[in-house]
Order: structure tokens, then C-alpha cells, then sequence
């Protein structure tokens, strides 16, 4: 079961990074040049987030996450991705927005507290 669970996480956070990395080449298909290095690099997000909670997991021996713990990591990570391609969108368009840092501040909350969960759960498991 403990392989099992980490080969849906795998698995699941590589579905959203070839997402991200699909959105990416369709948009410099159509793009006529203009790019972005939040949008280039949006892919990276998922895929190193997602690497790092499952590296945690492996070396610290848990077999999964509460649900608080993993929601939360996980919501973070959807933030920054958010939060990237939302960047990239205002950067080819030649705008800013100052609600861009709001996604910034509350993905890394959200990552941070996900970390905090995941070191004070129950060693039961």
C-alpha cells in the first residue's frame, strides 16, 4: 500500500507539470515570439514541489500525509502555479498588477504550513 500511495502522488504531480508544460507550447505556437519566463518555466513549479513532498516522505519514513498537511502543501503548490502563469499573462501583455504578490505570499504560507503539518503529525503512522 505504501508504494502504492507515493506512485499516485508521482503520478499525479507529473500529470500537472505535462499540463503546465501543454499550455505552455500551445501558447508559443500562437504567440508570434512574445515570451515569458514565468510561462517558459511553469512546469517547474508542480514538478520540484511535488518532488520535494515526496523526498520528505521517503526519508522520514511516512506513509502518507493528514488530510490538513497534504491540502495544504498541495494548495500552495496550486498557488504558485497560479500565481506564475497569472505573471506571465500581465508580463506578455505589457501590465502589472499589484494583487500579483497576493498569489506569491499566499502559495508560500500555504506550502509553509503544509511542512509545519507534515513535521508535527502523530508518529503513529
Amino acid at each position: 500500500m505504501y508504494i502504492s500511495d507515493i506512485k499516485k502522488q508521482v503520478f499525479g504531480y507529473i500529470i500537472v507539470s505535462l499540463i503546465c508544460a501543454l499550455i505552455c507550447l500551445i501558447y508559443y505556437q500562437f504567440s508570434h515570439n512574445v515570451y515569458s519566463l514565468y510561462m517558459t518555466y511553469l512546469f517547474a513549479i508542480p514538478l520540484i514541489g511535488g518532488f520535494i513532498r515526496i523526498l520528505m516522505c521517503l526519508i522520514l519514513g511516512k506513509k502518507s500525509l493528514h488530510r490538513f498537511s497534504k491540502n495544504a502543501y498541495n494548495s500552495g503548490i496550486a498557488t504558485l502555479t497560479v500565481g506564475s502563469l497569472l505573471k506571465a499573462v500581465f508580463e506578455i501583455a505589457g501590465t502589472s498588477s499589484v494583487y500579483e504578490i497576493v498569489f506569491w505570499i499566499v502559495g508560500g504560507l500555504l506550502i509553509v504550513i503544509g511542512i509545519i503539518g507534515f513535521f508535527l503529525e502523530d508518529k503513529k503512522q
